[in-house]
């Protein structure tokens, strides 16, 4: 079965968000043992982030 990829987009995007998308990109290459403070250091590859948006 091939994988497929799942692009995310965040509306609303604040702290939390930029936060998200940070670790994210800071854990994308490091092994499983340098990700102190991440719980789920393999998410399979799937989430590409495509948009964010700050809606006022």
């Amino acid at each position: 079965m091939e994988m497929s990829e799942i692009r995310v987009a965040i509306v609303g995007v604040g702290n939390c968000a930029s936060a998200l998308v940070q670790g994210l990109y800071y854990y994308r290459n490091s092994k499983s043992k340098d990700t102190v403070g991440r719980m789920h250091p393999d998410l399979g590859g799937y989430q590409e982030f495509i948009e964010g948006r700050r809606e006022r």
